[in-house]
């Protein structure tokens, strides 16, 4: 584009040879004009802070790497909900599952899905009130890599 303008195209002339919109050769030749090609480079786009703290999500990690009942819960492992649950009970800030779930995933956790015996995948009728639940837990022999559980049952 920068070359283009140089050899003494037009601004109309380089967009209908780049494809792109009269406005937006012209935003990126101005940038040129103004700051050379430094003026070339995205400048960071400014967006909503985060709803948690780095130390709001360290706790949260904290709290994967316990049982639930270290915070006074009866269940054994953490599910999304009960994560949910915590984090608005602590924090007092409201999220949906889908958050959740992407918060525990940039804290490193993946999916792993245990096996159903095969008696009971192959009755019907209790395969029919089988419910999908997400246990938060770590891998015990794979201490690099936190993992999210979850069953059938």
């Amino acid at each position: 584009m920068i070359i283009l303008s140089t050899k003494g195209l037009c601004v109309k002339q380089i967009a209908d040879i780049l494809k792109l919109s009269v406005d937006t050769v012209s935003d990126w030749l101005s940038a040129y004009e103004a700051k050379g090609f430094l003026g070339l480079y995205d400048q960071p786009i400014p967006g909503r802070p985060p709803r948690l703290s780095k130390q709001q999500e360290q706790q949260i990690d904290q709290w994967l790497d316990h049982s639930p009942r270290d915070e006074g819960y009866q269940h054994s492992n953490w599910t999304l909900k009960l994560m949910l649950h915590h984090v608005h009970k602590v924090f007092h800030k409201q999220f949906s599952l889908t958050r959740i779930w992407q918060i525990i995933r940039r804290l490193g956790f993946v999916t792993i899905r245990y096996n159903v015996s095969e008696p009971f995948q192959k009755n019907e009728k209790m395969r029919s009130h089988i419910r999908i639940h997400f246990f938060l837990d770590k891998v015990r022999h794979n201490i690099s890599s936190k993992q999210l559980y979850y069953c059938d049952g």
